[in-house]
Parts: C-alpha cells; sequence; structure tokens
C-alpha cells in the first residue's frame, strides 16, 4: 500500500521540526485580519515605549491599545456570532 504525501510521519530526528511547529502556532494570526490588527496594535505599543519621550511615545500605545481591542473585539465578535450560525 503505498503512502501519499500528505500522510508521511515526521521524522524526529528533523532539524526544522521545532520551527514548523512554532510556525503553526502563528497560523490563526496570519489567517485572520483582526488578529494582524491586534498584533498591530501591540506592536505600537512597543514602540511607544521604547520611544520612552515625545509626543509620539504617548500617541502610539493609545492607538495601539485601541487596535488591541478593536482586533481583540471583532475576533471573539467573529467567532461567537459564526459558533451560534452552526446549530
Amino acid at each position: 500500500m503505498a503512502i501519499d504525501a500528505d500522510e508521511t510521519e515526521a521524522d524526529p530526528s528533523d532539524p526544522s521540526l521545532p520551527f514548523r511547529s512554532s510556525l503553526a502556532a502563528l497560523e490563526p494570526i496570519r489567517s485572520s485580519f483582526p488578529l494582524k490588527l491586534a498584533a498591530a496594535g501591540i506592536l505600537f505599543v512597543v514602540v511607544g515605549f521604547v520611544l520612552n519621550s515625545g509626543v509620539w511615545a504617548g500617541i502610539l500605545p493609545i492607538w495601539g491599545f485601541a487596535l488591541v481591542l478593536v482586533g481583540l473585539g471583532s475576533y471573539s465578535f467573529i467567532t461567537l456570532s459564526q459558533r451560534g450560525s452552526q446549530g
């Protein structure tokens, strides 16, 4: 019986295996626009705290928190609305 390419077993000695599993953890972010917004918001907050002085150090964390709230809120709304429609 032949094994299809999709049914191959993972070789434990493969050095790229941990890299693949870490990329698999990022798959929900890569496939969801609201989660990308939340990730951008986290980046804005970090950049604002790194700047640590000036107007942009105050503006970026505010925008970042807003993006995180909008991103996570819309993601949860979409997820809950899809679960409710599945019956």
